[in-house]
């Protein structure tokens, strides 16, 4: 079957460069332990725990920072909140930071702006991104739909910021219910380019595709904004979300003969999984 490869594909650059240095720090130490998983991918995170790297999660972070004892503990690519560093440094153990530089500079900006004005923040409650910004301060507020209006905010201009990995029509809708609720509201809300760069491929898919196939973990927001983007600007496509090629296999005889294939995949897949999944795509 033609299966047409859309770019950018597989790890962004913060992706990419977090998961370079933990596999180092997996080679130099004798026990490295990481706080949840490095990325949104369990085929990617079985590589790096494979190589010796000891996966700290299931627990109180704080409790599970301390099982790292003696050991070197690094902090994923997703961003975490300060106290977890202050726990570590308490117990003496040598850590590092990979948390991505955009996401980085968003939290850095959060510690700012919440020094004058409240925040709406959209993200995924639960997800690593998201617990680090509502972190920061009690000026923050998750935004929940049809909720706003009732938030305790007295700001006139409060700011809207979001999880970089939110989708682009979310982001849109949920500024439209914060604006009707604070005219005065500033949207400083964007999704990292990573994101927003894959996102923008949904609309390269010319009318007289087949299908589309998506890579990523289903426990991976980035790849589910993708996934949802390619929906919405394509009705009627056949669409497939899967981790790897193992799993695509499950949806082999509904793919069979729907040309041409366009495959893409969030910023959490494995080059290697890329051309695994081409190479059964293009044998169908």
């Amino acid at each position: 079957m033609e299966t047409i490869i859309l770019r950018p594909i597989g790890f962004c650059a913060g992706v990419r460069s977090a998961l370079s240095r933990a596999a180092r720090a997996a080679g130099e130490h004798e026990r490295t332990y990481m706080l949840f998983a490095p990325v949104h991918n369990e085929a990617v995170t079985k590589g790096l725990t494979d190589a010796g790297l000891k996966l700290l999660e299931g627990g109180n972070p704080l409790d599970l920072i301390a099982e790292a004892k003696g050991g070197y503990l690094l902090f994923g690519a997703h961003g975490h909140p300060a106290c977890y560093e202050e726990k570590a440094r308490q117990e003496g153990i040598e850590y590092a930071d990979l948390t991505c530089p955009y996401v980085k500079s968003i939290l850095d900006s959060l510690k700012e702006e919440t020094r004058e004005h409240d925040v709406i923040y959209l993200g995924e409650q639960g997800h690593q991104e998201c617990v680090a910004a509502l972190s920061i301060s009690k000026r923050i507020f998750l935004f929940k739909e049809g909720t706003t209006n009732k938030l305790p905010i007295t700001d006139l201009t409060p700011i809207f910021r979001c999880q970089t990995t939110m989708s682009l029509e979310e982001i849109a809708a949920a500024f439209e219910e914060i604006a009707g609720a604070f005219p005065g509201a500033i949207n400083r809300a964007r999704p990292c380019p990573a994101t927003a760069a894959r996102q923008a491929l949904a609309g390269r898919i010319p009318p007289g595709a087949g299908s589309a196939v998506v890579l990523g973990s289903k426990t991976s927001r980035n790849t589910l904004s993708l996934y949802e983007a390619i929906r919405k600007k394509n009705p009627g496509l056949f669409v497939v979300r899967a981790l790897d090629a193992g799993e695509l296999r499950l949806s082999g005889d509904l793919l069979r003969g729907k040309a041409p294939c366009y495959l893409l995949s969030g910023a959490s897949s494995a080059d290697s999984s890329i051309e695994e999944a081409y190479e059964y795509l293009s044998s169908l």
